[in-house]
């Protein structure tokens, strides 16, 4: 939000001055010209302004991140006041306050003010992307346009929570085996840290020759105490260069194609933005959007690069008169039962009824795989663990085994 001062010669009230809030010089200039009987001198923006709360005087921290529920309670409370006949102002007020979050209030509270100055509710949440996402943003922005707003934020809460549940299934299914692969990482570090010095020097000190098994697990033991610091600097060290590397396209184009080849994983992370887009487009084409609008909004949901490559690629060849079954036909993502769908769709004038359809098709296949995917990393879980287990207990117990026969020889 900025601050425009204005001076105006009001044919009725003489020459005023005063300040406005609005997103751009635009903004402002509609708002201080009410009527034809207004002559403008001068809009000039403030460039000292910070944007306050104008309920607690603090500075707004426009990229804090709030929790999911909380938009999916805000948009349910939203779309309930809004279906039932009440302005959208006093909706957002009393959405407010029945909000417990303390970093969603004084957003709120600035959205309050804004739409007070006259700016629409897609303008007033622009100002947080962070918070919001540009797809909610722009589905509320397609929803005042077309007067569909109650729709659109009945599809926005129904969308919030297929994500909220997929997360929640997401979650479910990994937490066991990264409990799992957390307790056996430091069951090791105990081992090598704690358990094995003590056989090195007891077997060190019998002068007997020592098993290959052995040798492995006393060599990787030295290794760790003498390189185990200066490793992990290397790996903090390689792990930042990464994430600046990222920010190179070739890199991240990389890093992102070798992301969806990760089995299972990769397939499902790929089914999930491929859903999301079909639910995102059919509500936008489903609310009066041409194809090609709706695929240049769609194309925000991800920055992942494939998808980016992508939504690119079909909007170009789209532009150049080609259909979206043809467009889709080319592309990485979107081949195999979207092109199928989108030809379908476009023949038979069903286009959004059809991605709703392919949305519901993979929603299932991702709720399938999520549920049986611990089912597909036990027997790998089971086959590692065996084998460090197997290794450690072989690699103490055969020197002991040799040192017991040695001393019944000896006696």
């Amino acid at each position: 939000m900025k601050q425009f001062f204005y001076k105006i010669i009001d044919i009725n009230q003489g020459i005023i001055k005063g300040s406005v809030l609005a997103s751009g010089r635009e903004s402002a200039l509609r708002q201080v010209v009410k009527h034809k009987d207004i002559i403008v001198i001068y809009i000039k923006r403030n460039y000292l302004y910070l944007p306050l709360n104008r309920f607690t005087g603090k500075k707004i921290n426009k990229k804090i991140k709030i929790k999911k529920e909380e938009l999916i309670t805000f948009t349910r409370q939203l779309q309930t006041l809004f279906t039932a006949g009440i302005p959208i102002l006093d909706c957002v007020i009393t959405a407010r306050s029945l909000v417990k979050d303390k970093s969603l209030k004084p957003v709120l509270d600035d959205i309050v003010a804004n739409i007070k100055t006259g700016m629409s509710l897609s303008q007033s949440l622009s100002l947080f992307p962070k918070v919001f996402g540009n797809d909610y943003i722009s589905l509320i922005k397609v929803g005042e346009a077309s007067g569909t707003l109650d729709k659109i934020l009945e599809e926005l809460y129904i969308m919030l929570e297929w994500e909220k549940e997929l997360r929640k299934r997401f979650w479910n299914a990994v937490r066991y085996p990264m409990i799992v692969i957390g307790i056996g990482f430091l069951a090791m570090i105990g081992m090598f840290t704690l358990v094995i010095p003590k056989f090195v020097g007891m077997f060190g000190s019998s002068g007997a020759e020592l098993p290959v098994v052995t040798k492995i697990i006393f060599s990787i033991n030295t290794f760790l105490q003498i390189s185990g610091l200066p490793l992990l600097i290397i790996f903090f060290m390689l792990f930042i260069v990464i994430i600046i590397a990222y920010k190179k396209t070739r890199f991240r184009e990389f890093v992102d194609s070798l992301f969806l080849r990760i089995p299972i994983l990769g397939e499902i992370f790929k089914k999930f933005m491929v859903a999301r887009f079909c639910k995102v487009f059919a509500i936008l084409y489903s609310n009066g959007l041409a194809i090609l609008p709706a695929l240049k909004i769609s194309k925000n949901l991800y920055s992942h690069s494939t998808y980016q490559k992508d939504i690119s690629y079909m909007i170009d060849q789209m532009e150049r008169g080609v259909s979206m079954a043809d467009a889709t036909g080319n592309t990485l993502l979107f081949t195999g039962v979207v092109n199928q769908m989108a030809g379908i769709g476009q023949k038979s004038g069903a286009l959004a009824v059809m991605f709703e359809k392919v949305n519901e098709l993979y929603s299932e296949d991702i709720k399938y795989n999520l549920t049986n995917l611990f089912t597909y990393l036990e027997p790998l879980f089971i086959v590692i663990i065996a084998g460090l287990i197997m290794s450690l207990a072989l690699g103490i117990l055969m020197p002991m085994w040799n040192m017991v026969g040695q001393f019944s020889q000896g006696v």
